[in-house]
Protein backbone atom coordinates (compact mmCIF):
# COMPACT_ATOMS: atom_id res chain seq x y z
CA UNK A 1 0.00 0.00 0.00
CA UNK A 2 2.74 2.45 0.84
CA UNK A 3 4.54 1.58 -2.42
CA UNK A 4 0.84 2.33 -4.22
CA UNK A 5 1.93 5.86 -2.58
CA UNK A 6 4.90 6.39 -2.92
CA UNK A 7 4.68 5.69 -6.77
CA UNK A 8 1.81 7.82 -7.41
CA UNK A 9 4.22 10.78 -5.91
CA UNK A 10 7.11 10.15 -7.48
CA UNK A 11 5.05 9.84 -10.74
CA UNK A 12 3.21 13.35 -9.75
CA UNK A 13 6.29 15.00 -9.11
CA UNK A 14 8.04 13.39 -12.61
CA UNK A 15 4.97 14.79 -14.58
CA UNK A 16 5.42 18.29 -12.78
CA UNK A 17 8.86 18.36 -13.37
CA UNK A 18 8.95 17.76 -16.64
CA UNK A 19 5.79 20.16 -17.30
CA UNK A 20 8.22 22.74 -15.87
CA UNK A 21 10.78 22.07 -17.95
CA UNK A 22 9.17 22.01 -21.48
CA UNK A 23 7.33 25.57 -20.87
CA UNK A 24 10.54 26.23 -19.94
CA UNK A 25 12.69 24.89 -23.09
CA UNK A 26 9.58 27.05 -24.98
CA UNK A 27 10.29 30.45 -23.02
CA UNK A 28 13.43 30.23 -24.20
CA UNK A 29 12.98 29.55 -27.76
CA UNK A 30 10.81 32.18 -28.25
CA UNK A 31 12.93 34.62 -27.07
CA UNK A 32 15.84 33.82 -29.01
CA UNK A 33 15.01 36.58 -31.18
CA UNK A 34 18.57 37.86 -31.87
CA UNK A 35 18.94 36.69 -35.41
CA UNK A 36 20.83 38.92 -37.95
CA UNK A 37 17.76 38.46 -40.45
CA UNK A 38 19.70 41.06 -43.01
CA UNK A 39 22.23 38.23 -44.46
CA UNK A 40 19.63 36.29 -44.96
CA UNK A 41 17.17 35.93 -48.26
CA UNK A 42 13.28 36.92 -48.01
CA UNK A 43 12.16 32.63 -47.73
CA UNK A 44 14.94 32.69 -45.13
CA UNK A 45 13.66 35.04 -43.08
CA UNK A 46 10.29 34.24 -43.27
CA UNK A 47 11.21 31.01 -41.78
CA UNK A 48 13.50 31.89 -39.38
CA UNK A 49 10.70 34.05 -37.99
CA UNK A 50 7.54 31.15 -38.05
CA UNK A 51 10.13 28.94 -36.13
CA UNK A 52 10.16 31.50 -33.35
CA UNK A 53 6.55 32.61 -33.64
CA UNK A 54 6.82 36.16 -35.18
CA UNK A 55 4.30 36.26 -37.15
CA UNK A 56 3.56 39.55 -37.37
CA UNK A 57 7.11 40.82 -38.11
CA UNK A 58 7.45 37.86 -40.87
CA UNK A 59 3.79 39.56 -42.41
CA UNK A 60 5.63 42.61 -41.41
CA UNK A 61 8.25 41.94 -43.99
CA UNK A 62 6.25 40.99 -46.51
CA UNK A 63 3.98 43.89 -46.82
CA UNK A 64 7.26 46.22 -48.01
CA UNK A 65 7.83 43.74 -50.54
CA UNK A 66 6.88 43.74 -53.81
CA UNK A 67 3.32 41.61 -54.43
CA UNK A 68 4.64 38.91 -56.86
CA UNK A 69 3.80 34.92 -56.92
CA UNK A 70 6.17 33.88 -54.36
CA UNK A 71 5.75 36.26 -51.52
CA UNK A 72 2.25 35.56 -52.01
CA UNK A 73 2.90 31.79 -51.16
CA UNK A 74 5.10 33.18 -48.12
CA UNK A 75 2.20 35.32 -46.90
CA UNK A 76 0.56 32.56 -47.02
CA UNK A 77 2.46 30.29 -45.50
CA UNK A 78 2.54 32.89 -42.48
CA UNK A 79 -1.33 33.50 -42.26
CA UNK A 80 -1.34 29.77 -42.21
CA UNK A 81 1.17 29.29 -39.20
CA UNK A 82 -0.16 31.91 -37.46
CA UNK A 83 -3.58 30.17 -37.43
CA UNK A 84 -2.45 27.30 -36.16
CA UNK A 85 -0.11 28.67 -33.85
CA UNK A 86 -3.30 30.53 -32.58
CA UNK A 87 -5.74 27.82 -32.48
CA UNK A 88 -3.39 25.63 -30.96
CA UNK A 89 -0.83 27.07 -28.27
CA UNK A 90 -3.34 30.15 -27.58
CA UNK A 91 -4.81 30.64 -24.02
CA UNK A 92 -7.99 28.04 -22.88
CA UNK A 93 -9.29 31.41 -21.25
CA UNK A 94 -9.41 33.32 -24.26
CA UNK A 95 -10.92 30.35 -26.80
CA UNK A 96 -13.19 32.65 -28.55
CA UNK A 97 -10.96 35.41 -29.55
CA UNK A 98 -8.67 33.02 -30.66
CA UNK A 99 -10.93 31.54 -32.91
CA UNK A 100 -12.24 34.22 -34.34
CA UNK A 101 -8.36 35.33 -34.70
CA UNK A 102 -7.61 32.00 -35.78
CA UNK A 103 -10.42 32.04 -38.58
CA UNK A 104 -9.18 35.31 -39.37
CA UNK A 105 -5.46 34.42 -39.98
CA UNK A 106 -7.47 31.09 -42.40
CA UNK A 107 -9.57 33.42 -44.57
CA UNK A 108 -6.71 35.63 -45.06
CA UNK A 109 -4.88 32.48 -46.32
CA UNK A 110 -7.83 31.43 -48.37
CA UNK A 111 -7.79 35.04 -49.82
CA UNK A 112 -4.21 34.47 -51.28
CA UNK A 113 -5.43 30.61 -52.29
CA UNK A 114 -9.05 29.29 -52.56
CA UNK A 115 -7.27 25.64 -52.83
CA UNK A 116 -5.76 25.49 -49.50
CA UNK A 117 -6.71 22.16 -48.20
CA UNK A 118 -5.32 23.41 -44.55
CA UNK A 119 -7.06 26.45 -44.12
CA UNK A 120 -10.48 24.77 -44.75
CA UNK A 121 -9.81 21.69 -43.21
CA UNK A 122 -9.21 24.15 -39.71
CA UNK A 123 -11.93 26.64 -40.33
CA UNK A 124 -14.38 23.46 -41.08
CA UNK A 125 -12.84 22.61 -37.78
CA UNK A 126 -13.23 25.41 -35.76
CA UNK A 127 -17.01 26.08 -37.03
CA UNK A 128 -18.08 22.03 -35.97
CA UNK A 129 -17.00 23.37 -32.32
CA UNK A 130 -19.04 25.95 -32.57
CA UNK A 131 -21.80 24.14 -33.81
CA UNK A 132 -21.65 21.90 -30.84
CA UNK A 133 -22.28 25.37 -28.31
CA UNK A 134 -26.03 26.46 -28.95
CA UNK A 135 -26.34 30.22 -29.31
CA UNK A 136 -22.51 30.50 -30.09
CA UNK A 137 -20.75 31.54 -33.33
CA UNK A 138 -17.42 33.41 -34.57
CA UNK A 139 -17.54 37.22 -34.36
CA UNK A 140 -20.13 38.99 -37.57
CA UNK A 141 -16.99 40.29 -39.15
CA UNK A 142 -15.90 36.88 -39.22
CA UNK A 143 -18.50 34.99 -40.64
CA UNK A 144 -19.53 37.77 -43.49
CA UNK A 145 -15.90 36.85 -44.59
CA UNK A 146 -16.42 32.84 -44.31
CA UNK A 147 -20.11 33.30 -46.14
CA UNK A 148 -18.17 35.69 -48.68
CA UNK A 149 -15.78 32.69 -49.25
CA UNK A 150 -18.84 30.43 -50.04
CA UNK A 151 -18.81 28.45 -46.47
CA UNK A 152 -22.57 28.53 -45.43
CA UNK A 153 -22.70 28.42 -41.28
Amino acid sequence: MFSMKLRRVLLSFILIALTVACSEQKEQTNTETDVDLSSLSIPEQIDALIAIDKYDEALAILEEEEVNKDNLRLKEKVHLNYGIYIIYNADPSQMRENANNGLRQFIAVLDINRNNDKAVSEIEQIMGIYSTFPDRSPAEDVMEDLRRLGFNY
